[in-house]
């Protein structure tokens, strides 16, 4: 058995060549295939295509490909399992063309291609996608844990919110009870007062009874003006007013708190600018800055408070030479009831509301206020921005006009 001279070409071909007679007996194999089954191609044709098959592969032969290859003449691309002389089996890709030779007797023409490498092809594409399958589930398993976990977020948050409404409702309630004892309290005190009694002991006590009561009048006030910017109800009283009469305010209701603690308050004027706001409020929150400063500087230290205009800003800016404040701090000062762990502020009474109050009156003006500092024992500086009015100069009230030349 020899490949025809002018079909030499399928003998030497990368695939296996096969051609039986109508019985299945082998007529021809070329040295591929007989080299993948391990005969000689002398011994081919001894061959039924039967024998050359494996029992699941002579069995999937005789249901299905016989049968099909008799309905169409041809069949490609047909999974088989070839036997090996040794017994092993060897997965093929199958096209089979019925024909007829030179005599006219019929003959099949097969054609074989070793599909182990597309198994193992199929086997890592398989893999692959279980892979894919087995990431996709876990990246789904992490999206429903996130989104409970939002959930339960979302959850913490409403119930956050409604204990931080319970609180500011119950601060409204606490301010209002303790503002009625206190009112009778401060009345007594001024009659006793105006008594002129100058037995020391009792003006010492009545003193301490002045500013304890003044103290607790501050703070009460404090926390009421708190609930309301809270609650959206404070209201402001606006008028044009100048920054150099708010500042000249402030330093006159801050300025006690200094002499006591023997400190020194320097005002550094730059250009004066009119603002439309509420003169109380925005000398309220002055003073509250005011105070801080000697609240946070050692007796004997110094603060400063400069105004100027920066383009359609008024710029007020208050300087101590006090502790200080952490940089990871800064962020939190005006957080209401943050407070700055230090012994000064404890001896002081602080309850962490004044720089609170201070943020929420400069942002009802439509301002902004920050926090500077270099480090503990360096001091802290805090910059006021308010938007300048576009009122003209002419427009002032009668009493800023009068301050304007009375100055």
């Amino acid at each position: 058995m020899g490949p025809p001279a002018d079909q030499s070409w399928q003998w030497e071909a990368p695939c296996g060549m096969l051609i039986t007679d109508a019985r299945g007996k082998v007529l021809r194999a070329n040295a591929t295939l007989s080299r993948w089954l391990g005969y000689a191609e002398s011994e081919m044709a001894q061959f039924q295509l039967a024998q050359l098959l494996t029992v699941g592969g002579r069995l999937f032969h005789q249901t299905h490909l016989a049968p099909l290859l008799q309905m169409q003449g041809s069949v490609a691309e047909v999974q088989l399992q070839l036997r090996h002389r040794d017994g092993q089996a060897l997965p093929v890709l199958a096209a089979i063309e019925r024909g007829a030779d030179a005599e006219g007797n019929r003959v099949d023409h097969h054609a074989f291609m070793v599909a182990a490498d597309r198994r193992k092809y199929e086997q890592e594409l398989l893999g692959a996608r279980q892979r894919a399958e087995a990431a996709l589930e876990e990246r789904r398993a992490a999206l429903e844990s996130l989104r409970q976990k939002e959930l339960e977020l979302r959850k913490a948050n409403e119930q956050l919110k409604l204990i931080d409404l319970r609180k500011d409702e119950f601060l409204a309630v606490l301010a209002h009870e303790l503002r009625n004892p206190l009112t009778p309290m401060r009345s007594g005190l001024d009659l006793l007062a105006m008594r002129n009694n100058q037995d020391p002991v009792v003006q010492r006590v009545l003193g301490v009874f002045d500013r304890q009561v003044a103290l607790m009048s501050r703070l009460v006030e404090d926390l009421m003006d708190v609930s309301r910017i809270g609650k959206g109800k404070l209201q402001l009283k606006r008028e044009p007013v100048l920054v150099s009469m708010l500042v000249r305010h402030a330093v006159e209701l801050a300025t006690p708190l200094f002499s006591k603690a023997s400190q020194t308050l320097h005002v550094a004027a730059g250009a004066d600018c009119t603002l439309d706001g509420d003169p109380v409020r925005l000398t309220q929150m002055l003073v509250n800055l005011l105070n801080n400063a000697s609240k946070y500087t050692h007796a004997g230290g110094s603060a400063w408070i400069r105004f100027e205009r920066q383009e359609n800003e008024a710029v007020i800016t208050i300087r101590d030479t006090g502790i200080g404040l952490e940089p990871e701090r800064l962020s939190e000062v005006f957080t209401l009831f943050s407070q700055v762990d230090s012994a000064t502020e404890r001896a002081q009474g602080g309850i962490g509301i004044g720089l609170g109050l201070v943020k929420g009156i400069v942002e009802l003006h439509g301002g902004a206020v920050s926090a500077h500092s270099a480090g503990l024992g360096h001091g802290s500086e805090f910059v006021v921005r308010l938007p300048v009015a576009a009122t003209p100069p002419g427009a002032l009230t009668p009493a800023e006009r009068s301050t304007q030349s009375a100055g």
